[in-house]
């Protein structure tokens, strides 16, 4: 389940094309949503599987700037639990 307020964001603004969802997914972060809820978002009203729609946010426009971070982390995160 999501918030309302992002289901709204993303009905009244994501017409099927790639610069909506760009779009899109830059509203929500832009109204202080994390990228977990874009996640969410991405996957209950887009009807996206989790890995193509964490991959969409990973490399879209919105989150850009925390691209190395995240790729960072999930590979330190892979590292501990191969431990």
């Amino acid at each position: 389940m999501i918030n309302e307020a992002i289901k709204k964001i993303v009905v009244e603004n994501y017409h099927g094309d790639e610069d909506s969802l760009q779009n899109t997914i830059s509203l929500i972060k832009i109204a202080g949503y994390s990228q977990m809820d874009t996640l969410k978002a991405l996957i209950c009203e887009l009807d996206l599987p989790i890995g193509e729609a964490d991959s969409i946010i990973l490399n879209s426009k919105a989150w850009a700037e925390e691209k190395d971070d995240n790729l960072r982390f999930r590979h330190e995160l892979g590292e501990s639990l191969e431990e």
